[in-house]
């Protein structure tokens, strides 16, 4: 995160950059969109160079893994800050996973499609197991003492094939599943 504590953008005057000044803003984007556009209009109509109109993303902190384009609109920027506010990395790595064309429709489904951030796809197998009710506990199944020792779940198999038929991403060493 940020240091302000959440998502935030640095917002730049195109006009100073285009004649080698620095001018611009760092924004909270979890901002209300209104308040956002206020403080860019105050910082070009504070522009070192008359008449500046046009501004820039030009860096942000607090996304995460999403890479930005500097003509991100406001609109899903806050979106998107809003949704890390609230949920973390793994809103950022479920943004990521969207095609940026779906983001009007996805993003608010996040909590629909959300399954888990698991250490392994071995962690993930386990869920998985017990989901269904079973777990790797061979004496409740009826296998006869003898062979309990020689028999294991594959957990970690069984983990990896789940997470085909689901959207998967890791992101610093875990892993995260969304439903499709």
């Amino acid at each position: 995160m940020s240091a302000t504590g959440g998502p935030r953008i640095y917002v730049a005057d195109l006009a100073a950059y285009n004649n080698g000044v620095l001018h611009g803003v760092w924004i909270d984007a979890t901002d209300e969109v209104d308040e956002i556009w206020a403080q860019i209009c105050s910082m070009l109509a504070a522009s070192p160079i008359h008449g500046a109109e046009e501004h820039a993303v030009h860096d942000y902190d607090g996304f995460f893994d999403l890479h930005l384009g500097e003509y991100e609109s406001i609109e899903h920027l806050h979106r998107l800050a809003v949704g890390i506010a609230e949920h973390g990395r793994a809103f950022a790595v479920w943004a990521g996973l969207l095609d940026r064309a779906e983001w009007d429709e996805q993003l608010d489904s996040f909590e629909d499609h959300f399954e888990g951030v698991y250490d392994s796809y071995a962690e993930f197998g386990e869920q998985v197991l017990e989901l269904h009710g079973l777990d790797t506990d061979l004496a409740r199944l009826n296998v006869p003492e003898t062979i309990r020792d020689y028999l294991r779940v594959d957990t970690e198999a069984l983990g990896r094939d789940w997470a085909e038929g689901m959207q998967t991403a890791w992101s610093e060493g875990h892993l995260y599943v969304f439903f499709d």
